[in-house]
């Protein structure tokens, strides 16, 4: 490779069998999710982040 030239390399798109698989219910078996959120202070915070992030945790 010259100077200033790229290369890319194409990879195949990461899945986990574990998305795949259902639960004893019949519906899709989900993995475990990790919320990690800085800097949410504020009037904003609490009308707007707070409110979206428990109902995410209330749709589980």
């Amino acid at each position: 490779m010259g100077s200033g030239q790229w290369f890319l390399e194409k990879r195949s798109s990461f899945r986990s069998d574990s998305f795949e698989r259902e639960n004893e219910h019949g519906g899709p078996e989900t993995g475990c999710l990790s919320i990690t959120v800085f800097g949410a202070s504020g009037d904003l915070a609490k009308k707007k982040t707070f409110p979206a992030l428990f109902h995410l945790y209330r749709q589980v």
